[in-house]
């Protein structure tokens, strides 16, 4: 009876191996973006946020930038076409001349989830009909925005800069680590020449140190080299708990008040500089899906998003905040505005929507 027994749980599992086996060997076979006989750990190769689901490269200031001279459908979660020059800027899919425009932000501005041609930058371009610059990046905090344009704007002269934010850059003002990359902070120290406090850069130049594999455990130590379970965490949504989960945010301090009013200097102070350059500025305060379920009384990071742009159009900016109109559209047409989401960020719908109101104020 023992021996009978044996045997048939060998045989369960000579068949359930045999059946993982084929499994893997056919997503391996089936997909455009793997080696049919890797050894690599894909979690080992996608060590943090900024260096799994994205194409980045280190930067001194600002901590990570988009990885020049990349093209590909690889190196991002979501296997788009993801197309970056070689100063750093995502192509547009286009060749529009003319002024220049930036367009400087988050992932929304850089376009996750989307084709090159699908962000919000390149249907702006194609509405304006003139060269817009997609100086977007992925998980900044509206500090690493507003640097990213200053130092732009140290080189280059463009007619117009659009500033775009989500809420929870204002939250990532106050960290300064994110899933285990440093990044540069401000602080508002206040002194018995100056009660109203002076910006401070702090953290910089920022650590080039990333995650060690010693860290993601022996879960994805054994499974990350399975592309088949790979594959499914990100097809089912868990690709960051599997790529970024164990490594956690660092603060420089925990205060939305004071990341509020730095996040009004940093507007402020760019909005002077575009005085200087005679550009005109946009900021776009945006929204997630899930966000705009919301009201400002629901959501306590709604708020601090909105002060920030009252300070920008005090500062000389056009305001876009698609908080109330897209909220309606969202009860009153819910069809039409899930289409334009592709999951947490915009569709090529979406962005349409946004650079249609976006260039009604540049024009």
């Amino acid at each position: 009876m023992k021996t009978r027994r044996r045997t048939a749980a060998a045989l369960i599992f000579s068949s359930v191996a045999f059946s993982v086996c084929g499994a893997e060997v056919v997503a391996r076979a089936t997909a455009d973006d793997v080696e049919l006989f890797t050894t690599r750990n894909f979690a080992r190769s996608k060590l943090s946020l900024f260096d799994s689901a994205y194409p980045s490269a280190y930067d001194a200031t600002l901590g990570w930038v988009p990885r020049p001279d990349y093209a590909g459908r690889r190196d991002n979660a979501w296997k788009t076409q993801v197309t970056i020059d070689a100063d750093g800027y995502r192509e547009n899919g286009g060749d529009a001349a003319g002024p220049e425009i930036l367009a400087v932000g988050d992932s929304f501005t850089f376009g996750d989830e989307v084709d090159d041609e699908d962000t919000f930058p390149a249907h702006l371009e194609r509405l304006l009909g003139r060269r817009v610059v997609n100086a977007g990046v992925f998980g900044y905090g509206l500090d690493q925005s507003v640097l990213r344009a200053e130092r732009y704007l140290g080189a280059h002269r463009p007619s117009a800069v659009v500033l775009q934010a989500v809420r929870d850059d204002i939250v990532r003002m106050q960290m300064s680590k994110r899933t285990g990359v440093a990044k540069p902070f401000f602080t508002l120290p206040r002194s018995e020449t100056s009660t109203r406090g002076v910006l401070r850069l702090e953290g910089v130049p920022t650590s080039p140190v990333r995650p060690s594999i010693d860290t993601i455990g022996p879960l994805r130590t054994v499974l990350g080299h399975s592309y088949l379970v790979d594959s499914l965490m990100r097809r089912f949504g868990h690709g960051a708990w599997w790529y970024v989960g164990q490594w956690d945010d660092a603060y420089a301090y925990q205060d939305l008040e004071l990341a509020t009013e730095i996040g009004c200097r940093l507007v402020e102070r760019l909005g002077e500089r575009l005085k200087e350059v005679s550009a005109r500025g946009v900021f776009v305060a945006e929204y997630a899906s899930h966000v705009l379920t919301l009201s400002e009384d629901d959501d306590p990071y709604i708020r601090p998003l909105k002060t920030v742009a009252a300070c920008a159009r005090s500062a000389g900016f056009e305001v876009v905040d698609t908080h109330v109109a897209w909220r309606a559209l969202a009860k009153s047409d819910p069809a039409s505005f899930q289409a334009r989401y592709a999951r947490v960020h915009l569709s090529s719908a979406g962005n349409a929507a946004l650079a249609a109101e976006v260039a009604a104020r540049l024009k």
